[in-house]
Parts: structure tokens; C-alpha cells; sequence
């Protein structure tokens, strides 16, 4: 019994994008000057910004100008200067020197910091939401430089010079906990851990480690050895100290005994080996340390002299943790690499399509880096981890020229980082999802007048182009386009296809965002085109005895409106379980429809649910007729389905039609390639967002591209050659609870580079993403470009269940002989479930082959023989 239902299907798309945009935040310092704050030493965990729950706070200097105490909440009109002054070399001393991060602290409602007041004389000042003034402190620490301020016991320690003090914010609350013999000499490298805070301090004996909790009587002498920075790592500190001219030791310092002890010595045999770098990741700490060649080699340490060592791996320059992995990279490299710190695990995550990657920073989903590009200099990037998920974010600085970046921290779900666009100096920058929007439409404008009339329909798949940015864009069902963007002024332009012209006064609109303004495009046809589309799209492979949800798509690619008839013809081994909208007719596998003034771009779509037969047909070839008329004219469309019966599959894959033939996939230059991806929920629940992300391969021409179907509305998005598909709200049901309704698919077709060499491979791979679960892999796809196919070698074997291939006996209960009129190669045997369960090679190829399969349980096999080229199948019985 075939069921007819009534089903809502978009027959278009929203197309819009959600990619990240860098932003410059202010320009803190006009001209090309930047920031110009640093702080002396970048190795520690350290930064040179105060982030609070709603704000975060920085120094700017400027040698040629000011030095100012900023606030910022996020936004342009909320960065702003608390405090300004001239420059003074005191001062900018304060902030940057000897110091391992900015001298500022949040306490109770307010932030205290470095500042100076009206007679230069530094302080600590207190900035709240509302006021900023110089903080109370006792006059024996009035008019010293402080330096320090770090964070400890629900108040914060700093130091002046060579005086280590404790202060709750009050002059009361303010002490001396302890002053060190040379005044000379400030204290260096504050270092909280646990109930303590390390740090390094000169006495009458000399440079050494000490220790304080707070107290005068808590402040101790450790250890005599001088360290440059400490690294915590479970519980505990590392650092590096010179041990001789050319070798470095790590030492580890155990926080709960405070004894020290050695980890390895580092010997370059040229100069000193310089352990830095360390990084947490994988449950182990990471380092770099120059080798006896002078080469920069990956160390690791799980806190055991025994489990300090080398990873072998040469010219490293960058690390990186990121999901439970050391990230890696070389200045030389075009790798993404990765470890968990095993002798020999080091693998490649990711090929670049750009040089000389450094990280930059990471957050639990994306890890950001810079990398070089010929075209674009070195700019800002991001990976999830994956091939597909890796791709340049955008050109800050115009053209071939490099972009420097500095330092970075995550503030309300947004990147910020410090970046040189070669025209603002070093400033700061910003990273976040848009949250305003573009919008527009294009029109089939009939009366030419520019305005969009009542009854002027959409036009669909128009393309829009969004400077900045070169975002390309396609217009809905219903002609509308959307850009999600950051705040700016932006040009938006229609690009109409052939035999159509722009009747609006503008071609180019200038919108502003956020605003309300929109772009209209009115649209006319300049040259009469006729023209139809016709495609049947499966959800899945055809599974026995499975109903197989199909998508037939009608589309009207013509400028002129459409009337006509579409037919389906099933394969006779399918049944038709339900189909909607429901046929004009059905009759012994024919279905038709006919469709009237279907207008220029618009689609109709037609879902059927198949069932498939049993597995007595596994191996069979299923074929599908569709085929579209143009009423008055002799204009007919015709498209073939074929698929392969199985009883097993892969639910989410990537296909390739023309696949191409003989082992190598030859492929005419010239020829579309589509491409359709497929994925099914088999998780446990409903699944709310579905992400595809597919990378086009480099030999294809981007301009050719175009977007045919989609099983469910969803957003577009191309950055380079990275296609984002993403299905907002799909609420598709998993496969336990709704098997038919589980699927979902994107289809496209493009065409490669004129020009290509001969015997180009085009490959193709897709990642599937089902909320925020990791992603799948699809199969890769690949042709082999050629001007002319070859010819099939005619001592190939032929195709499908042919009566060239014999079995003696069939039925058997155990011993099987094959026989082939060609030789073969390969052999393999499949249960109904699709399962290989035994699989042979014959090198040397053979005619005839035997074989006992005593061993296997009774039931339905297919037996599949090859010779590289061809395959041949047949049934078997096992009694």
C-alpha cells in the first residue's frame, strides 16, 4: 500500500555565514606606533591583561607620547583610558620591567595597579566602576616603585625595590613582611602555588629561591640555585638553571617537602641548550631545548628523571596543549603535528596549505595559529583538529605582507589578540561571532521598473558578493540573502548569471551594520532560456529490506516560467512505501506529476520513502529512470540512478558522480563532478545541528560552483576553499527512534581548472559533525583528469552477477570451487549483513580457485572476485 502524506519541504536555502571576523577593538595609539607595552619575558604563563568578570584592564605606552591604564568591557565605546600621563621612564619601568605579567590585581570591588601621581612619585592606585584614585598605603612604602602585584590570600603581595610586602588594599591592611640586604637588587619572578608564593631574591649569600606565606616569620630561604621563570605542573614547579657554558639542568622543586631535584641535563655542544617553551598537555610537560647539532628538539617530562627525555623531534618552534594532545609545529613546517608525549607517537594532525605555522592560542574547541601564505603573508588561522576544520580566517593585513601578533586571552566567548596590520601598529584585535546582520533580496522584476511589485517572486541560488571580506553568498528559496557581521560599512553586490541583467538603479549597495537598511535587486530577463534540472538523490546506500527516504528535485534553470511533466520509473525490485506530494498517476512503477508556471530558479521537491528487497538480491543493481519535459518544446531532462544492493553500509559518505572508470577513476577534464554527502543520526537522541565541512580540492575552479540540493533548510558559508554547511535547528531523530527520518544530505556540482595537467587527481573528503560530538570522517572520493578516457581493457571481468563467474556445487555444505572465463585476482565473501568474512589474494591472477567454507554458518553469501578493474559477483548458498 502506498501512503501519501503532506510534508513542508524549503525548497531553497538560507545562505548566510557565521565566520568568525577579526576585528581592530581601538586604536589605543594613533598612527603606527600600537601599544607598545611588553612585558620583558614571554616565557612564563603570564599576561599582560587583567581580566575581571566584565572588564579587562592594560597599559599602553608610547615612548613619542603617553602611557595610559585602560578599561574595556569588549566593545569600541567601552575601551577607554581611566588614567593618562606623559611618558616617564619610571614609570614605564613599573609596568613592563622584571615582572612576569601586568602589575595589577582585582580585589573586592575594584582593581589596583601601578600608576604614579600628579608629582610622578609611583603608587598603587584603585579603580572601581566608578572612581580611580590613589590607594591608601603607609608611608614607609609611599614614593617606591612597586612592582609585582600578584594575587594571594584574598589580598595581593608586591614588592618595592628590594622590599617584599603584603597589602589587603588599606594602609592599615599594608606590611612589610620582609626587606633583602641589596636594595639594588629587586625580587623577581612572584610565583604563587598552593599556600605559598615563590620567588627569587638576592641576600648576602647571593641569587636564590625563597619562599613566603604571607608572613615575616613564613618567609624562607630554599634553595641557592637562580631560575628565569617556574612552570607549575601537578602540585609542583619546574625551571631551568644554567649548568655550565653550554648546558642547562630542569630541576623540579616539590612544593609540599620544598626539596629540588634534578630532572636531566640539556648540553647543546655549541651554546647554552635553553630549555622554554613548557607547556602542560596530555598529562606531561613539554619543552624545547637546543640539541648538540643546534637544532631545537621536543623534551618531555611526567616529573621522573626516567621520564625525562627526548622525543626526537627536530626544528620545532611552537607548542601548543589542545584536546588532551601537545600540538606542535616547525618555523620551516607546512604540518600541524601532534603528541601525548609516547617515544615515537609524534603524528601529523594537519597539511597546511600555508608555511611557517605559530600558535597563538587555545580555547576547547579551536586552536588558533598564524601561518605564511604567497598570496597573503602571514595571517590568522584556525583548526578543530582536522583537515577540514583547518582554514585562514582572514587577511588583517591587505596583500602579500605579514601580519604580527602578540599576545592573547578568551573574554566573553571572543578572541582577542594583539596584531600589526602594518597600518595601526601592534593593537589590539578582536575575534567574536557576528551579532548583527546584512540582508537582502533579489526579484524577478517583470515590468522592469526597479521596485519590487506584488506578485514579483524571489529568484533563487543568485549570487551576492559581501566586500570586505569576499564572502559569497546564495539567495533562499524566496530570493532573500542574510550576513551575520561585525559592525562596519559594507559593500553588497548581486553578480547575475547569463541572459540576466539588473533593472534596480544600484548594482552595488553600501549597507551599514548594524542598521536596518536592505539590498534589493530587481532582476530581468535579457535573453529568453529555457531550461530544467532534474535529480534523484538517495538518503542512504540501499539496505535490505530497509525504506530508503529519496529526494526528487525539479528545478527551473531557465528565466521564463515552466510548465511540463515530471516522471520517476522505480526499479522493479523496489516498493514504494510513500511519497508526497502524491502523484498525478502511478502505474507498474511509473510515477508522474505534472507541474504548471514553475518560476524561473524555483525548485519542487518530492520526498518517496523506498523499501528495498531482501537480501535474496544482494549484489544487484537497482536503477531509477527520472525525467523532466518542457510543455511547447522539445525540451526533455533525463538523470540515471544506479545503486549496489547491500545488507551492510556506512551511513554518512561522500559520493562522486561520474565516479570515473578502471582502478584510476579516469574522468574527462571537462566533465561536472557532483558531489553529494550523506550522514544519518545513530546516536541515542535527536540531534539539533548537523555541520558538513568539506574543502574543495585545489585543481577546482570555485567559480563554476553550484549548489543543487539539500534534504533539509540549512546555511552556506565558503572561506577559501572551505564549504560549511550548517543545519541550525534540524532536530533530526536518531535511527532507533526514527530510522526513515534519520537522514540528510547536501548536493553539489563543480568543475575543475581549465587547463589542468593531464592525470590531475581531484580528491575529496568530508567531516560530519552532529552537535558536539567529534567529527566523522567520510570516505575520500578521487578522479583522474584526463582529455580522453581510455579504453576498457577487454580482458576485464564483467560486470555484476554475469554468467561468467561459476560456482560447483551451489547449494554447498563445505567445499567450493570457483571458475572465471577471466583471470582474478582478488576474492571476497559476504554475509547479508554486508560483513566480509573471508577475503583471499592471488598474486599471480588465476581462472579457478578452491576453497572450503565449512566453517561458516548456513545462510545467503555473496561471493565478489576482481582483477583490479572490474568486479563480478554471485550468490551462494551455505546448507
Amino acid at each position: 500500500m502506498i501512503r501519501f502524506f503532506t510534508l513542508l519541504l524549503l525548497a531553497g536555502f538560507f545562505v548566510g555565514a557565521q565566520a568568525q571576523t577579526p576585528s581592530l577593538l581601538k586604536d589605543v595609539v594613533p598612527g603606527n606606533r600600537g601599544l607598545g607595552y611588553r612585558l620583558y619575558h614571554s616565557e612564563a604563563e603570564t599576561s599582560q591583561f587583567l581580566i575581571t568578570g566584565n572588564a579587562f584592564y592594560f597599559y599602553s605606552i608610547d615612548p613619542l607620547g603617553k602611557i595610559g591604564f585602560w578599561r574595556s568591557t569588549g566593545t569600541s565605546a567601552g575601551t577607554y583610558p581611566l588614567l593618562e600621563a606623559a611618558y616617564s621612564r619610571e614609570l614605564a619601568t613599573a609596568i613592563a620591567d622584571y615582572q612576569m605579567s601586568i602589575p595589577a590585581v582585582a580585589l573586592g570591588d575594584g582593581v589596583y595597579f601601578v600608576w604614579q601621581d600628579a608629582e610622578q612619585r609611583p603608587g598603587i592606585w584603585k579603580a572601581t566602576e566608578s572612581s580611580v584614585e590613589q590607594a591608601p598605603m603607609p608611608e614607609e612604602a609611599v614614593g617606591k616603585l612597586p612592582r609585582n602585584l600578584t594575587a594571594f590570600q584574598g589580598g595581593f603581595l608586591f614588592s618595592t625595590n628590594s622590599q617584599l610586602w603584603k597589602s589587603d588594599g588599606t594602609a592599615a591592611g599594608t606590611q612589610l613582611i620582609k626587606e633583602f640586604s641589596d636594595p639594588y637588587q629587586p625580587l623577581e619572578h612572584l610565583t604563587p602555588q598552593g599556600n605559598a608564593v615563590y620567588f627569587l631574591a638576592y641576600d648576602e649569600a647571593g641569587r636564590g629561591i625563597w619562599k613566603t606565606d604571607g608572613s615575616t616569620q613564613g618567609t624562607t630561604f630554599l634553595h641557592d640555585l637562580s631560575y628565569t621563570w617556574l612552570t607549575p605542573y601537578e602540585g609542583n614547579l619546574y625551571f631551568p638553571t644554567p649548568e655550565g657554558s653550554m648546558s642547562q639542568a630542569l630541576w623540579k622543586l616539590e612544593t609540599s617537602t620544598d626539596r629540588i631535584g634534578k630532572l636531566g641535563t640539556f648540553d647543546s655542544g655549541v651554546g647554552t641548550s635553553y630549555p622554554h617553551q613548557f607547556t602542560r598537555a596530555a598529562g606531561k610537560l613539554f619543552f624545547l631545548a637546543h640539541s648538540p647539532t643546534d637544532t631545537i628538539a621536543l623534551h618531555v617530562t611526567d616529573g621522573t628523571p626516567e621520564g625525562t627525555y627526548s622525543l626526537v623531534e627536530r626544528n620545532v618552534n611552537s607548542l601548543m596543549g589542545f584536546k588532551d594532545k601537545l600540538f606542535l609545529a616547525s618555523q620551516s613546517g607546512t604540518t600541524l603535528k601532534s603528541s601525548q608525549g609516547m617515544p615515537g607517537d609524534v603524528r601529523v594532525e594537519v597539511e597546511l596549505e600555508g608555511l611557517h605555522p605559530s600558535f597563538i592560542h587555545a580555547t576547547e574547541d579551536i586552536l588558533y595559529f598564524s601561518a605564511v601564505q604567497s598570496a597573503y603573508g602571514r595571517e590568522l588561522w584556525r583548526t578543530d583538529g582536522t583537515q577540514e576544520g583547518t582554514y585562514r580566517i582572514s587577511d588583517i593585513r591587505e596583500g602579500a605582507l605579514h601580519t604580527s601578533f602578540g599576545a592573547s586571552f578568551i573574554f566573553k566567548e571572543g578572541l582577542y589578540f594583539l596584531a600589526d596590520d602594518g597600518v595601526h601598529g601592534l593593537e589590539l584585535w578582536k575575534l567574536a561571532q557576528p551579532g548583527s546582520q546584512l540582508s537582502g533580496r533579489a526579484f524577478l522584476d517583470s515590468n522592469k521598473n526597479g521596485m519590487a511589485d506584488a506578485g514579483e517572486t524571489g529568484l533563487m541560488h543568485q549570487q551576492i558578493l559581501v566586500e570586505p571580506g569576499n564572502t559569497l553568498l546564495y539567495t533562499n528559496n524566496a530570493g532573500l540573502f542574510s550576513l551575520a557581521a561585525e559592525p562596519g560599512t559594507y559593500q553588497v553586490t548581486l553578480l547575475p548569471a547569463d541572459d540576466w541583467a539588473i533593472s534596480s538603479a544600484q548594482t552595488t549597495f553600501t549597507l551599514t551594520v548594524p542598521g536596518s537598511e536592505q539590498a534589493l535587486f530587481g532582476v530581468y530577463l535579457a535573453n529568453e532560456r529555457r531550461e530544467l534540472d532534474v535529480r534523484l538523490t538517495p538518503a542512504s546506500s540501499s539496505r535490505c529490506s530497509v525504506q530508503v527516504p529519496y529526494w526528487l528535485q525539479l528545478q527551473n534553470k531557465g528565466n521564463v516560467d515552466a510548465s511540463g511533466q515530471l516522471q520517476l520509473r522505480l526499479d522493479p525490485q523496489a516498493e514504494l512505501m510513500a511519497v508526497s506530494p502524491a502523484p498525478s498517476s502511478s502505474e507498474d512503477g511509473v510515477l508522474l506529476w505534472n507541474f504548471e508556471n514553475l518560476p524561473p530558479t524555483q525548485q519542487r521537491n518530492i520526498l518517496l520513502y523506498i523499501k528495498m528487497p531482501d537480501f535474496r538480491s544482494m549484489g544487484d543493481t537497482l536503477r531509477f529512470y527520472s525525467q523532466a519535459s518542457f510543455s511547447g518544446t522539445e525540451i526533455m531532462v533525463k538523470d540515471t540512478l544506479e545503486q549496489i544492493l547491500l545488507c551492510s553500509y556506512d551511513p554518512n559518505d561522500k559520493l562522486v558522480k561520474p565516479a570515473g572508470i578502471n582502478p584510476e577513476h579516469f574522468t574527462l577534464k571537462n566533465s561536472w563532478l557532483d558531489y553529494t554527502i550523506r550522514f544519518q543520526n545513530t546516536g541515542n537522541a535527536e540531534a539539533l545541528t548537523v555541520v558538513l565541512r568539506d574543502t574543495l580540492d585545489q585543481h577546482l575552479d570555485l567559480s563554476s560552483f553550484e549548489l543543487l540540493g539539500s534534504s533539509h533548510p540549512m546555511q552556506l558559508s565558503r572561506k577559501d576553499r572551505a564549504l560549511t554547511f550548517q543545519f541550525d535547528d534540524i532536530n533530526l531523530p536518531d535511527s532507533t527512534s526514527n530510522e526513515p527520518e534519520s537522514h540528510g544530505f547536501v548536493r553539489y556540482r563543480i568543475r575543475a581548472k581549465a587547463g589542468v595537467a593531464e592525470n590531475t587527481v581531484v580528491e575529496n573528503t568530508a567531516h560530519i559533525f552532529f552537535d558536539f560530538n567529534p567529527a566523522i570522517v567520510t570516505n575520500t572520493t578521487f578522479n583522474t583528469l584526463v582529455s580522453k578516457l581510455p579504453e576498457r581493457v577487454v580482458n576485464g571481468l564483467p560486470k555484476g552477477d554475469a554468467p561468467g563467474l561459476h560456482l560447483y556445487p551451489n547449494p554447498t555444505s563445505g567445499e567450493l570451487r570457483i571458475e572465471s572465463a577471466t583471470s582474478f585476482r582478488t576474492l571476497s565473501i559476504r554475509n547479508t549483513m554486508g560483513q566480509v568474512v573471508h577475503t583471499e589474494l592471488l598474486p599471480g591472477g588465476s581462472t579457478s580457485h578452491s576453497l572450503s567454507i565449512a566453517t561458516l554458518p548456513a545462510g545467503l553469501y555473496l561471493i565478489e572476485i576482481g582483477d583490479g578493474r572490474e568486479n563480478l559477483r554471485k550468490r551462494l548458498i551455505k546448507k
